[in-house]
């Protein structure tokens, strides 16, 4: 298996959430996994948060974003900024995703601490990347067992939190790695997320 390191991220932030809010019993069935297409791939470009982007679209509104029109959007975007394949932060890769009509009247983004608006849109996650995501199994989960070594920032969308009915528990994300995962979705422990993730976003 090739294994990505990071993705590609460009943290818009240096800081580390840190009021993650334990779970709430109403969160245990919030799940956008219906909507979710699944199965696209960034390959080795570092383009995850506009293929977050093209992620949330497709959830939110059954667009149908070809990996090869989000890697152009990136790659535009990346020269009109005047740099190489070195990622996207969130807000980047929201203006050009805005730009491209992917996001109807989308207003911004808004920086969240928790959960709590999941239930009214997937939330854009952003990681520190460990060997927890190479390990993970055909059935999604990641290996926790895994050291929290940094190998790069990556973006994904956060699908559904708590315990969906027959899947495990934790936090379950919508990846663009192949193959990776359940057809590209993974699961997370709680601990394992409050230890890496960096930035949650929504858009408004």
């Amino acid at each position: 298996m090739t294994f990505r390191t990071g993705g590609g991220l460009r943290f818009s932030t240096t800081r580390r959430l840190t009021a993650i809010k334990a779970p709430q019993p109403t969160d245990l069935d919030v799940s956008w996994m219906p909507r979710v297409r699944g199965g696209n791939d960034q390959g080795q470009v570092g383009a995850c948060a506009m293929f977050a982007m093209g992620d949330w679209s497709e959830i939110m509104w059954a667009h149908n974003i070809s990996d090869a029109d989000r890697i152009a959007v990136y790659k535009a975007t990346c020269r009109t900024l005047g740099r190489g394949d070195e990622g996207l932060t969130y807000q980047e890769a929201f203006d050009s995703a805005k730009d491209a009509g992917w996001l109807p009247g989308a207003r911004g983004l808004v920086e969240v601490d928790d959960f709590s608006r999941l239930a009214e849109q997937p939330i854009l996650a952003a990681y520190k990347v460990t060997p927890a995501w190479q390990y993970a199994s055909d059935q999604g989960c990641l290996d926790e067992s895994q050291p929290d070594t940094d190998l790069g920032g990556h973006a994904v969308c956060v699908i559904a939190h708590g315990t969906p009915p027959n899947l495990p528990e934790g936090v379950w994300i919508e990846n663009h790695w192949v193959p990776w995962g359940w057809n590209g979705l993974g699961v997370m422990t709680r601990d394992l997320h409050a230890r890496t993730c960096r930035e949650l976003w929504i858009i408004e």
